[in-house]
């Protein structure tokens, strides 16, 4: 034997000499007595907490093994933490090369129960390490270690080649309602790696979960996985919420600096108004929350301070170097007992601004379609935009939306616009607002409107108020508070145009021009006869109307000047005929020299050609 095969012998037999030695001592001293004498008392000294163990295990190849580990409440009677089995295992050649790698750590069916009381103070707010963790950090800290002394604040590369975390438990209950309480669980498969910092950390794994919420009678059942690494979080979950169902999915990249998300949310079925009434009560605060206390100190310190805060930007909220995208598409819905079908939404966030590259969707018979960006940097968004609607049925529309028996517009609706502004109040889009596009509405009726109202009142013809059409149609330009409306409407009893302005506050100045068919045309005749004198030889009748005030309270004004106009023309065309045939007849009778029977009374009856036109005009108002 050679003395280099001593020397190998020699070391590998004082190895296992050491491994022996080892393994005969962790199993002799380090009893499952003692370690629980020396873990305990630690981690209750630590915790403020009674713990307790089951047994525990230590051995030099099998690791550490620990059953049955429970964490106390503050009471000592119901359980906060408990573990129903700890294994970590390692392997021991790699520490001869300074390198831990742990094989295995698996926790078997942990349970956490998290609870906040009447006073709204969190179960885990007493344990005694988070307290002293608070104090240390209101003292003054210490400068952060340089790389050097992080690499050798940890001598050993450290790998872990799975976290097993199994049916792990969560249970959350709050006693001021305020929160939704939560049974959940999940599975955890997890693998570690770091050399020396942590900026050298590298880790992979999956989660998969589900849980329960219920939050003011409104259940919630969430099902999904996620997949993790430093730089990216992949997730697919199917939420149901009181039987609303949608798939959530995607990924957030570089989660940790500047988020990078993309988000889809689909579903097959939706009912809007269920989902409605099931949001209505959740977020708003609990009642109680701000006592009139805390109101009077807000109050005091805003009168004190004076100090006015400079107003921030929606981007500005947001995470640094925020990016989002994704698809929101819901294959029917119903809202206020419309049905959407084919809704889909592409979004797109970046650098503050976002952009709604899509909006569309089927209903009433038609198709809506809908671009839109919006500046999120600036204190009032800026907006930018486009909408069009093809073959839309007004009706169905404006019935779903109102949310009541609606029949005042009816037809079916075409129109393209394009419109701009910021702000977000009322008051600051009625403002701002500048819109322009064209539209036509085919085979409809207008039924009792302030237009239609304001229309019969002032031609006393009650069948106005409501008007039937094969077409209206025209353009409408939306500029500092003010619509401009040219338009046309073709009808078999009444068209005629409507060119003027409709304020976004309401107020109205907006010529119209009425065009009434002849059976029309007689019944305003013998109500305003002047208006005889504007019907053409077909019998229609043509009328000028001034509508002022406002959509509340109309003020129509119709123009009769063009009637009198015409009427004095025609009458004192006919005063002139009368004149020249009284003059020509006289002329006839003196050149006969013969006088007509009853001249006596002829002569008393005939009236001076003068008193004959005086007569005529009488009747012009009439």
């Amino acid at each position: 034997m050679g003395r280099l095969t001593k020397i190998v012998l020699w070391v590998f037999g004082g190895i296992i000499a050491v491994v022996v030695a080892f393994s005969v001592f962790i199993t002799f001293f380090l009893t499952e007595d003692r370690l629980k004498t020396l873990l305990i008392p630690r981690a209750e000294e630590h915790l403020g907490r009674s713990v307790s163990i089951e047994s525990i295990k230590a051995g030099l190849f099998s690791g550490i093994t620990i059953k049955n580990a429970v964490v106390k409440e503050k009471d000592s009677k119901k359980n906060f933490i408990s573990v129903k089995k700890f294994v970590l295992s390692y392997k021991l050649m790699p520490l001869l090369e300074k390198k831990l790698v742990v094989s295995e750590i698996s926790l078997v069916e942990p349970e956490i129960f998290v609870e906040r009381d009447k006073n709204g103070h969190f179960n885990f707010d007493t344990l005694k390490f988070l307290e002293h963790t608070e104090a240390a950090s209101q003292k003054k800290s210490p400068p952060a270690p340089d790389r050097a002394e992080q690499a050798a604040a940890i001598p050993l590369a450290l790998t872990m080649d799975s976290i097993r975390i199994t049916r792990a438990g969560l249970e959350f209950t709050d006693q001021l309602n305020e929160l939704p309480r939560v049974n959940g669980s999940a599975d955890l498969n997890l693998k570690l790696d770091m050399a020396s910092d942590m900026d050298s950390l590298r880790f992979s794994g999956s989660l998969d979960f589900l849980a329960d919420a219920v939050y003011q009678g409104v259940k919630t059942h969430v099902t999904g996985k996620s997949v993790v690494d430093q730089t990216e979080i992949s997730f697919d979950m199917d939420v149901d919420l009181e039987n609303e169902k949608a798939r959530i999915n995607g990924r957030v990249k570089n989660y940790i600096k500047a988020p990078d998300i993309n988000l889809d949310i689909t579903s097959q079925k939706l009912d809007l108004d269920h989902l409605k009434s099931i949001l209505a009560g959740i977020g708003a605060p609990a009642a109680g929350t701000t006592t009139e206390k805390n109101k009077d100190k807000e109050q005091d310190q805003g009168i004190q301070g004076q100090r006015i805060e400079p107003a921030k930007t929606i981007a500005d909220a947001l995470p640094s170097g925020l990016k989002a995208a994704g698809r929101i598409s819901v294959d029917e819905s119903m809202y206020k007992g419309l049905l959407i079908k084919d809704f889909l939404v592409l979004y797109k966030l970046e650098k503050g601004e976002l952009n709604i590259d899509e909006l569309s969707g089927r209903t009433a018979g038609g198709e809506v379609d809908s671009r839109l960006s919006l500046d999120l940097n600036t204190v009032m968004p800026v907006y930018t935009g486009s909408f069009s609607v093809q073959g839309l049925e007004v009706v169905s529309l404006a019935a779903g939306i109102i949310q009541k028996e609606f029949n005042h517009v009816s037809g079916v609706l075409d129109s393209e616009f394009k419109y701009s502004g910021k702000g977000v109040a009322l008051p600051e889009i009625q403002k701002s607002l500048n819109l322009n596009g064209d539209f036509n509405l085919l085979n409809g009726q207008i039924k009792d409107t302030f237009f239609t109202r304001a229309l019969a009142a002032v031609l006393k013809i009650e069948d106005l108020k409501t008007l039937s059409f094969e077409k209206i149609g025209g353009s409408v330009l939306v500029k500092e508070g003010v619509a401009r409306l040219n338009s046309e409407m073709a009808g078999t009893r009444v068209s005629g145009s409507a060119n003027g302005d409709i304020g976004l506050d309401g107020r109205l100045d907006l010529p119209l021009v009425v065009r009434l068919s002849p059976e029309l045309s007689s019944r305003l005749i013998e109500r305003i006869p002047l208006a005889r004198y504007l019907s053409d030889d077909q019998g229609f009748t043509e009328l000028n109307i001034k509508l002022r005030g406002s959509v509340d309270n109309p003020r129509p004004a119709l123009d009769l000047s063009a009637a009198r106009d015409k009427g004095v023309e025609a009458l004192t065309h006919k005063a002139a005929l009368e004149i020249q045939k009284a003059l020509t007849r006289g002329s006839e009778e003196a050149k006969s020299g013969e006088a007509p029977e009853d001249s006596e009374n002829q002569i008393t009856e005939t009236k001076d050609p003068k008193d004959q036109v005086k007569d005529l005009l009488k009747g012009l108002f009439k």
